[in-house]
This record gives structure tokens, C-alpha cells and sequence, in this order.
């Protein structure tokens, strides 16, 4: 399964990914994320197709709407996690 990986700073604990995760899933609760507060990252498990598929719209999308949940709870979006 594909996925796609983006960087929010802010998260301290179990509890702000957990807040973030919540206001991912109010967003779109068809979604499989995966988040560790301690890097930051927040991975996005794409279905291989099907109502998702991987393509720059969708990428975009996914990206937005994380920007757009991390904001909501006073967390600081990044952009996609590109690992060093």
C-alpha cells in the first residue's frame, strides 16, 4: 500500500497526535493515518486504487487537508516529509 508522508511541528505528546488524528478523520474518516509525534510525521496509507488513487490532485488534497487540521489545533504544517 502506497503512502504518503507530511511533516507537522507542535505535537508534544500522545494526546496532540491524537487531537490531530481526530481532526484528520472529521475531515475524511475513510483516511488510514499514522502519526509520531516524535518526528512529526504524519503517514497517509493510500488504497493501491479505488476511491483515492495516487496522482498530484490527490496529493494536494491530502496535503491541504492536513494543513488545514494540524492549523485548526495550533499546530504549525510543514509540507511533505521528504526523509535526509
Amino acid at each position: 500500500m502506497p503512502v504518503q508522508k507530511f511533516k507537522v511541528e507542535g505535537m508534544t505528546c500522545d494526546g496532540c497526535a491524537l487531537s490531530l488524528r481526530k481532526a484528520i478523520d472529521s475531515r475524511d474518516a475513510s483516511l488510514t493515518v499514522k502519526i509520531d509525534f516524535k518526528s512529526g510525521v504524519v503517514a497517509v496509507l493510500l488504497p493501491d486504487h479505488g476511491a483515492l488513487p495516487v496522482t498530484s490532485k490527490n496529493s494536494e488534497r491530502l496535503a491541504q487537508l492536513i494543513a488545514d487540521a494540524a492549523s485548526e489545533i495550533g499546530f504549525n504544517y510543514v509540507g511533505v516529509h521528504e526523509p535526509a
